[in-house]
């Protein structure tokens, strides 16, 4: 016993920041896929289930991290590129889609987001030249699934140069960075 604590005021100091530890309770692997090597993780707190860790490709690195809050998903991080950091994050609202972004040139910023209504995809804005500006509105059905309206800022300077089809006339929802 003696010793251990300057052992770990020594760990604090080297890694210079403290992070509380976890403290989950387990965590259980599973093998849904059937080949052989786990790539589902449930992680529990006590007796409640409180991360999702999925290894989508079975390279044995785990690329989806699902948090859940009293059973329902909280936020979700998906590293599509391999690098080690989500590119996708995705937040919920009473378990549904709420909002989302992404990282689509792998630039450690968001350059897409989409909001959801009732679960449902229903806006998505692009910043297709990585500018940190939006310069595309996408608008869909209530399916989520058809574009019904469209507007954008074809060279870039700040103003919307075409529109077709649905559009809200007000739109206050804006990306976040």
């Amino acid at each position: 016993m003696k010793g251990k604590p300057l052992f770990l005021l020594a760990s604090v100091l080297i890694a210079g920041q403290l992070t509380p530890a976890a403290s989950y309770a387990r965590e259980e692997a599973k093998d849904t896929d059937e080949d052989g090597r786990p790539d589902q993780w449930q992680i529990f707190d006590d007796q409640q289930m409180v991360r999702i860790e999925r290894d989508r490709d079975g390279d044995g690195k785990r690329e989806i991290t699902v948090f859940l809050k009293e059973g329902k998903s909280e936020r979700a991080e998906v590293d599509r590129n391999k690098d080690g950091r989500p590119d996708m994050f995705r937040y919920y609202q009473n378990g549904q889609p709420e909002k989302e972004s992404h990282d689509l040139n792998f630039d450690g910023r968001p350059d897409t987001w989409v909001f959801h209504k009732a679960g449902v995809k229903d806006l998505m804005i692009r910043d297709k030249n990585f500018d940190d500006a939006p310069d595309a509105w996408f608008y869909y059905g209530e399916s989520g699934m058809k574009v019904v309206g469209f507007k954008q800022d074809t060279d870039f300077d700040g103003a919307v140069d075409r529109e077709t089809g649905s559009i809200p006339q007000e739109e206050t929802r804006k990306p976040w960075f």
